[in-house]
């Protein structure tokens, strides 16, 4: 069985899109992650290693948003429209950097984020009176921005 259906949100900050509203259930949610590397550090004489922090990996979120038949076709390709967008960089003089978004997922998570992937597949047959597939899959995968940037 799973839980009620909270009301999520992939808000853009800067970049364009427009917003993408779902209701997702946070038992399918992967992340927010905490991957971290550590050093040892060799001593003659001494039989355990100590161990240093080397560095972080990139922290991400990971979910998928389901659309059925019963979504409007202009719902899926709004919502996969503006992630795409979110994946356009951002010119500054010389330099690049991600349009950040903000995901909100019911009242557990809130996280600014920059869109890494957003992967459509469909699925099943496609409906003969309107050429649309019966479900459709967008694979999210979201970058944590970093907090000290």
């Amino acid at each position: 069985m799973t839980g009620p259906l909270l009301p999520g949100i992939i808000l853009p900050i800067d970049g364009g899109g427009s917003p993408v509203r779902f209701q997702y259930n946070p038992l399918e949610i992967e992340g927010p992650t905490a991957i971290m590397n550590w050093a040892s550090l060799n001593v003659a004489g001494r039989r355990d290693p100590y161990l240093q922090f080397s560095h972080g990996e990139q922290a991400y979120i990971k979910f998928n948003l389901i659309y059925a038949k019963r979504s409007s076709a202009m719902t899926v390709v709004t919502a996969y429209k503006s992630l795409e967008s979110l994946t356009v960089p951002i010119k500054r003089g010389n330099m690049s950097r991600p349009p950040i978004c903000l995901l909100l997922l019911g009242g557990f998570l809130r996280q600014k984020c920059i869109v890494k992937e957003a992967n459509p597949s469909f699925n099943r047959l496609f409906e003969p009176d309107s050429m649309l597939p019966e479900t459709v899959k967008i694979s999210v995968l979201l970058w944590l921005y970093p907090r000290d940037v």
